[in-house]
């Protein structure tokens, strides 16, 4: 009987221990995104029968990361003039001002001061603001740490669904999805010195 309730005390104090908010000394510091190595590609369907796809490769910013998860600076933007469906016609309509306008609005931004750690293993979740055009939101965006390359720099990757009309691209031609699907990969690489 003793050694049942031991049993019980043991897996009750485990799950009420605070999870760990740690990452690897390795990764810690402030790092560079490497532009020609870094991209956001997205998925939305047209028409009701085909998905667009396309990527976004003007991809800028900076990652400071402390040991302590919660001390985390993150400052991307992207510039939606890079914009590449595969067909300039296209691609020149997705830059006017039915959806990017880009000559009003020259970049989209994300900022964030959050990081958290998840259940497995080098995921974490991301707290921050996206800018797109004049509209602002909090938003929380899972990522991925898949490590470091043959140059040293850190690779993180993720995955996040945005619905366009949350920020005032609200074009309604040809059957165009309100969500689109984004992928992204992100190249970084340590600022000298750190």
């Amino acid at each position: 009987m003793i050694n049942i309730f031991y049993a019980v005390f043991l897996i009750l104090s485990i799950q009420d221990s605070p999870t760990t908010n740690q990452v690897d000394e390795n990764v810690n510091g402030k790092w560079k995104i490497v532009q020609d190595k870094s991209s956001f590609e997205f998925k939305i369907s047209a028409m009701w029968l085909f998905p667009v796809t396309g990527v976004f490769s003007g991809v800028n910013g900076t990652i400071e990361i402390s040991k302590d998860l919660y001390k985390v600076k993150v400052d991307l933007t992207i510039d939606p003039s890079t914009i590449d469906t595969g067909n300039k016609k296209r691609d020149d309509h997705l830059r006017s001002e039915d959806f990017f306008d880009v000559d009003t609005y020259s970049l989209i931004s994300f900022t964030a001061a959050r990081i958290t750690a998840q259940a497995t293993d080098r995921q974490y979740l991301v707290e921050g603001q996206l800018t797109i055009k004049d509209v602002t939101k909090s938003i929380q965006v899972p990522i991925t740490l898949e490590g470091f390359n043959d140059q040293g720099e850190i690779i993180f990757i993720g995955s996040k669904n945005i619905n366009r009309r949350e920020f005032n691209i609200d074009y309604s031609g040809r059957g165009v999805a309100d969500v689109a699907e984004l992928d992204f990969s992100i190249v970084a690489t340590r600022f000298a010195g750190k």
